[in-house]
């Protein structure tokens, strides 16, 4: 009888040990993604290629769209001016093929 309770003992210990365990596991802290580069009223231009991803360039100053929202994996823009009737593109994360980024000129 003692031999059929030690395993079963032993089993219900690692199940305990191993859920204590993960229950104090802390979350994983949140990654910077490429799209932080990206903040509300960026002016950016929009290229889009023949396979349908889109090359989006940041120049200070320049650009035909303006960025109204950004998500975790999307950001959102229309040509500046926020006007009514005016489209407003969202572009996920995984239409975007790059984001060049040209620096500031020196002051």
């Amino acid at each position: 009888m003692r031999t059929l309770f030690l395993p079963l003992l032993l089993a219900l210990v690692a199940f305990l040990l191993v859920a204590s365990l993960a229950a104090f596991q802390s979350a994983p802290a949140p990654r910077a993604g490429f799209l932080d580069v990206l903040d509300v009223g960026t002016k950016l231009t929009l290229k889009e290629g023949g396979d349908g991803l889109v090359t989006v360039t940041l120049f200070p100053g320049l650009g035909s769209h303006e960025v109204l929202e950004v998500g975790p994996d999307w950001f959102s823009c229309c040509f500046p001016g926020k006007l009514q009737g005016l489209p407003v593109t969202r572009i996920p994360q995984t239409a975007i093929r790059s984001i060049e980024i040209y620096p500031q000129p020196p002051k």
